[in-house]
């Protein structure tokens, strides 16, 4: 099933597509599947409200939001995706993050 989200600008986008967004201040970059790159002058914040919607997209820290469709392996603080990279789980989130998995393996 395709979900398209606006990401800013006349700019949509499938969220399957996603793979990771990264906040820069008031710019997010938004790295898909096939290698490409895009730079919204969307924050992060905003962003996460839409995709949040999808229910595979979660918000590790300040500055990270990742499809957890990519991830590779999960503990209760690192997650590391497809491509080798591995996110820390905020502190504050790291709550949130085990309810989100538990949801998250269900479906």
């Amino acid at each position: 099933m395709e979900i398209i989200i606006h990401i800013g600008g006349h700019k949509k986008i499938n969220a399957k597509d996603v793979i990771l967004l990264t906040s820069d201040q008031n710019y997010t970059r938004i790295f898909l599947e096939n290698g490409k790159q895009l730079y919204v002058a969307t924050t992060l914040k905003t962003l996460e409200k839409r995709f949040k919607a999808t229910g595979s997209f979660f918000r590790v820290n300040r500055s990270n939001m990742l499809n957890m469709s990519f991830a590779s392996e999960c503990t209760h603080q690192d997650i590391t995706i497809n491509n080798k990279q591995t996110f820390r789980v905020s502190r504050r989130r790291q709550i949130d993050f085990i309810h989100f998995q538990h949801i998250f393996n269900q479906n």
